[in-house]
């Protein structure tokens, strides 16, 4: 008998194993990662992920192992990590962590906010919130696991990983930053079809910049001698290694499986008939055991076997000691496991379609008096779920019993935060609804209900137009039984699903149909609103509230009275929920609602009480979503009117809540987080360094993150800046916000820099694609005219020192349309009536600045820059309000250096340095430096410059000098425009000029340009 692989010294995989170590000890040293182990069915990817756990485990670190299992399409919710989580606790003894039991299968935590209903409509920012909670606590686990030890966590079979577990494993891997964490998964590469689920999960992960593929290929002829040689104990002629290799084409299993049955002739050729010959060993009751047990799947629990098999336990025990012995089954733990999954694969085939049915049957059978017994607290003979049995009755055609285990199993898919495989469940229970002819008796509930729950569970999962889809079915059925008052709850959850949707006319009408339905016209008093049931009252005062949000997304002028009439019967029927939903559409609607209002400030403070109130009723009725949302949109109101301090604190406050749920990276906490690091950007609070979060994934959240950041990195003038620019270009396209930063960023980059040309053109191009992808009055073009303004100036002030006029003109004549057309922007928008869309004190601040940089190339520029100041010291900006001190500073003194305006200059300077001091942002202090030393101020006095440039750099500021860019300088000297842009600022830092302009006025004093440039003279283009 040959040695079993599993058992076998490991070879033919040195690479791979030194591969997969390696990467181990990157994660040990706090460089987490993960490696996807690729391969044909049978190539040794088990093997491998021994090998590593044996050598890892040796030198004191945790494994952790997971199995994905074959349960058709719904799946086990996450059943991979319940069983490597689950199996590590059960080992040591640990309690369960209350924030996991959702994930175990186990009651949730009282601390855990109760999930919305069944059938509760969940809006865009809501739809994985109650799982994100759940995945954050599996992070944190792992992660506070792998600071007492390095941590290998290994996920076999991902071709079979249910969605949960596919969600869970791509929130991990991206949210991966210093954890002591490797995670391996394995899959067959031959199962991936084109449309398998896991090849999107699998593409996502393999641009994650941690993780590595790596694939086990079949053996080579040196190889496969090797690996016969071990199995025999000795060298294998050669005539047997190369009839072996030829017909196993190198796969592992099937090779040894081949030499197993002795590589003799009569031996069958294919797979399949080769591990029967293995089966075919054992004794009559050996086989028929091996049998029952692949209809369980490649993992049987022992308990389970004993129900179906119907066999004494002594017999059992026999026969499960003749397949172990066979190399057929091996024990782990409570279970038995085939010892591959193809031979599970081939018995399971090999079955007769009676044989197949019936075992599902008895399987089935046993489930149901399992979870029977679990139901009324009898002692359960046997584990389970209710998708197993599902599973099991479907394909035993038992379908009154696969009805019931699809609605159960939806349940249960609810309560372990895996609404995908709740609703696959359901759906298959609509597809058996009319073949069980007493459906509703059985269930406790009609096909309206089971329609109306799938439908909240394709809005929670995100698939808004199967959630409308499904909607209309509950409503057409409700409408066909005549129920008036079911059919207007559920015209009310249609109208909400259709706002998901963003169909908000069609929203409006189902909303207005509820209301008429539910007798809560505009006929009936609020007194008679109020009359009935407590049910009745809740749906009456939902419909309302429904109907307010439709107006207001719509449009509608009725809104804000909607709203308000919402929120009386809210309050008088103690309904806080609905009151907190109504006082959060009031706030918008009251915003809206300016016509002939006369006072936009008064309308802005009552939006904002509103809003306050909706924080605090949600914070009441205990809804963290409502609060999440009306903090959303209270501090970005904040935000716009220019109280930064008020955005901050409501941005802190609200981030505090959501991590405290596990919720950061929720839609609503992500949008708080993005306004939180503005706010700080914006208020002066820089960080030393990033938040440890912003370590970059390539996901939507992660990119508008990194995307803040790159304010204080470009501010700074970090020498990380442009690699943190160029991180974020391939992610523009994610995000309008991402592209909006990265763009606006990088200019302002270019310009810090000493390259105003480039600066110039990429802010125009940024604005062009701004204008494209948002229209041409998004107020976000007024920064980029601003910086385009800025660099533009920059440029014509070279050309005037060269004196050319006419490059000079032109460049004037550029940068006065785009101010021209900020301008008609503004106008727009300040003559708009709703105060959102009306310029914020930002937009206005920015206009100013861009007034003061066109005012740069005429005659007096020191008034518009004394606006500029204003408007960002009002906004509480000390860093862009540093930057135009600077500005004036600059414009007093070519005004004409007398002595009133030299000691404001010097007054300026001194705050522009305290500021960039205290902000470590060296640009701007480089060139306050660069004005203190012009001006001849104290501690500005100008170096003395006998030779401080090199040859090389006097020829590239000798180009500059004649107006070449950075590429035509590089194309004359025949080096790279990278070359060039490093020369440049080498012998600016030299000189101790803030720009190219500066530098070259520097150096002509200093008589350090050439007499001649090299080459020819540039065009003047740019």
């Amino acid at each position: 008998m040959s040695r079993l692989s599993l058992d076998a010294p490991l070879v033919g995989r040195a690479d791979e194993l030194a591969r997969l170590l390696d990467r181990f000890e990157q994660a040990a040293s706090g460089r987490p990662g993960a490696v996807l182990l690729a391969g044909d069915a049978g190539a040794g990817k088990t093997r491998l992920v021994e090998a590593v756990a044996e050598r890892v485990a040796g030198v004191g670190a945790l494994v952790l192992r997971g199995h994905c299992v074959d349960f058709g399409a719904a799946g086990l919710p996450y059943l991979a990590f319940a069983e490597a989580l689950g199996d590590h606790l059960s080992a040591t003894g640990a309690v369960l962590p209350e924030a996991l039991a959702p994930l175990l299968g186990a009651a949730a935590p009282p601390a855990t906010p109760a999930p919305p209903p069944l059938d509760a409509v969940a809006d865009a920012t809501a739809v994985e919130v109650g799982r994100l909670r759940l995945f954050e606590a599996v992070a944190a686990h792992l992660g506070g696991l792998s600071r007492q030890q390095p941590l290998l966590l290994v996920v076999e079979d991902l071709h079979w990983a249910d969605p949960s577990s596919r969600d869970l494993l791509r929130y991990l891997l991206g949210r991966m930053r210093r954890e002591r964490v490797l995670v391996v998964t394995t899959y067959r590469s031959d199962d991936l079809h084109r449309s398998h689920p896991v090849r999107g999960l699998l593409g996502e992960l393999a641009r994650l910049p941690h993780v590595e593929r790596v694939e086990v290929r079949p053996f080579d002829r040196p190889g496969m001698a090797r690996f016969l040689a071990v199995l025999a104990g000795r060298d294998v002629p050669a005539g047997t290694v190369q009839r072996v290799l030829d017909r196993s084409e190198g796969n592992a299993y099937f090779a040894e499986e081949l030499f197993a049955a002795g590589d003799r002739p009569g031996v069958p050729d294919g797979l399949a008939d080769v591990l029967l010959a293995r089966l075919e060993r054992l004794s009559p009751r050996g086989r028929q055991v091996a049998r029952v047990a692949s209809v369980g799947g490649r993992r049987v629990d022992d308990t389970l076997l004993a129900a179906v098999s119907g066999l004494p336990r002594d017999e059992l025990d026999d026969a499960l000691r003749e397949a172990v012995s066979a190399q057929v089954l091996r024990p782990e733990g409570e279970r038995f496991a085939f010892r591959h999954a193809l031979l599970q694969e081939v018995v399971y085939d090999d079955l007769l379609p009676g044989e197949r049915r019936r075992w599902h049957g008895e399987y089935a059978a046993a489930l149901v008096a399992a979870l029977d017994d679990a139901t009324t607290g009898g002692p359960a003979a046997v584990g389970g779920s209710a998708a197993e049995l599902a599973h099991h009755a479907l394909a035993a055609h038992d379908l009154p019993t696969a009805l019931s285990a699809c609605v159960r199993a939806a349940d249960e898919a609810v309560d372990r935060l895996a609404p995908r495989q709740a609703l696959a469940h359901l759906e298959r229970a609509i597809e058996l609804y009319d073949a069980v002819p007493d459906a509703a008796a059985r269930l406790g509930q009609d096909d309206v209900d089971l329609h109306r729950r799938a439908a909240g569970l394709a809005s929670r999962c995100g698939q808004v137009e199967r959630a409308v889809a499904l909607a209309r079915g509950a409503l057409d059925r409700a409408h066909a039984a005549g129920d008036a008052h079911r059919e207007g709850t559920l015209q009310h959850r249609l109208a909400q699903h259709l706002i998901a949707a963003e169909r908000t006319e069609e929203a409006l009408e189902h909303a207005r149909a509820a209301v008429a339905l539910l007798d809560v016209d505009g006929t009936a008093t609020d007194a008679v609103v109020r009359e009935g049931p407590p049910h009745v009252v809740r749906d009456r005062a939902w419909a309302l509230a429904g109907l307010a949000r439709a107006l207001m997304l719509a449009g509608a002028p009725q809104a804000r009275q909607a709203a308000e009439r919402a929120l009386a019967v809210a309050v008088e029927a103690g309904l806080t929920d609905v009151e907190a939903d109504a006082l959060a559409t009031v706030a918008v609607s009251v915003a809206d609602d300016v016509a002939g209002a006369g006072d936009p400030e008064a309308v802005e403070r009552l939006a904002d009480e509103r809003l306050v109130q909706a924080v605090q009723r949600s914070r009441s009725a205990g809804d963290l979503l409502t609060e999440l949302r009306a903090s959303v949109n209270l501090g970005w109101s904040r935000h716009h009117r220019g109280d930064l301090e008020g955005a901050l604190a409501v941005a802190d406050d609200a981030v505090e809540r959501a991590g405290a749920a596990g919720l950061l990276w929720s839609p609503l906490a992500v949008e708080l987080r993005v306004l939180r690091r503005l706010a700080r950007y914006m208020t002066g609070r820089w960080r030393s360094r990033p938040e440890a979060d912003t370590d970059l994934a390539p996901d939507t959240p992660s990119a508008r993150l990194a995307a803040i950041d790159l304010y204080v990195a470009v501010g700074r003038g970090d020498e990380a800046a442009d690699a943190a620019v160029e991180r974020l270009v391939p992610l523009r396209g994610l995000d309008l916000g991402v592209q909006v930063v990265v763009d606006g960023c990088l200019a302002e980059l270019r310009r810090w820099q000493g390259r105003p040309e480039e600066a110039a053109d990429l802010a125009r191009a940024g604005r062009d694609e701004l204008a494209r992808a948002a229209g041409e009055d998004h107020l976000g073009l007024v920064w980029f005219g601003a910086v385009e303004v800025a660099a533009l100036a920059d440029v014509a002030e070279e050309a005037l020192l060269r004196r050319d006029e006419t490059r000079a003109g032109a460049l004037a004549r550029r940068a006065e349309r785009r101010a021209a057309a900020v301008e008609e922007l503004v106008a727009r928008a300040d003559a708009d009536p709703h105060p959102r869309s009306r310029p914020g004190l930002e937009a206005l601040a920015w206009r100013a600045r861009l007034r003061a940089e066109l005012a740069r190339l005429g005659p007096d520029p020191v008034p518009a820059w004394r606006e500029a100041v204003t408007a960002f010291t009002s906004l509480g900006h000390p860093f862009e309000a540093a930057r135009c001190h600077l500005g004036l500073a600059a414009a007093l003194l070519a005004s004409g250096g007398r002595v009133s305006s030299r000691d404001e200059v010097e007054a300026l300077v001194a705050q522009v340095r305290g500021v960039a001091t205290e902000l470590r942002a060296t640009p701007l202090l480089d060139r306050a430096d660069a004005l203190a030393r012009r001006a001849g101020l104290a501690g500005g006095a100008e170096p003395e410059l006998p030779h401080p440039l090199t040859a090389r750099e006097r020829e590239v500021l000798g180009l500059v000098a004649h107006g070449l860019t950075n590429r035509q300088v590089g194309a004359a000297l025949f080096i790279s425009e990278k070359t060039v842009s490093v020369h440049l600022s080498n012998l600016m830092a030299k000189l101790g000029a803030g720009s190219r302009t500066e530098a070259v006025s520097l150096a002509h004093r200093g008589g350090l340009l050439p007499v001649e440039p090299h080459g020819r003279q540039g065009d003047g283009q740019g």
